[in-house]
């Protein structure tokens, strides 16, 4: 009876798929092609997993589900999702739920608290080679090789 009078967050009645078209068209006006195709890739992944969940029902535990989850899907090469392209998609699903609690859909956002994956263990690390190692390869470097890298 409740529901007849629209009592209550209008995030009881909402589906993520129709937020995320509203942010959509509020969002992506203005920028770049690229971007909206990299946003909008992000977007196919959350509704697979969120799509017809009612807004009030996305939790903590099921952004957490969802970054798990997909943190272990295979990709094409048959290697797992990086977190860091995890990392965006949250911040894609943050975005959204921002504007519902924004426009007083939801009362606060869940994806707030969802910890990101640390990008830093992803990347290779950089270090300065030796002077014995750099004199080494100057070593087995072919003669023309050796004059170009002595003058520069």
């Amino acid at each position: 009876m409740l529901a007849l009078f629209k009592v209550g967050w209008a995030g009881e009645r909402m589906t993520f798929d129709e937020r995320s078209a509203e942010f959509e068209r509020s969002h992506f006006a203005g920028l770049a092609e690229n971007t909206v195709k990299g946003h909008r890739a992000y977007l196919s992944h959350l509704k697979e997993f969120f799509g017809e969940s009612k807004l009030n029902r996305i939790t903590v535990e099921s952004v957490e589900e969802y970054r798990n989850q997909r943190r272990a899907q295979p990709t094409k090469t048959n290697r797992t999702i990086k977190g860091a392209t995890v990392n965006r998609e949250l911040e894609c699903l943050k975005c959204i739920l921002d504007l519902a609690v924004k426009r007083s859909y939801i009362p606060e956002n869940p994806a707030a608290a969802v910890k990101h994956f640390n990008e830093l263990r992803e990347r290779p690390v950089r270090r300065m080679l030796a002077v014995e190692e750099e004199l080494g390869i100057l070593e087995a470097a072919p003669p023309h090789l050796r004059v170009a890298t002595a003058s520069s």
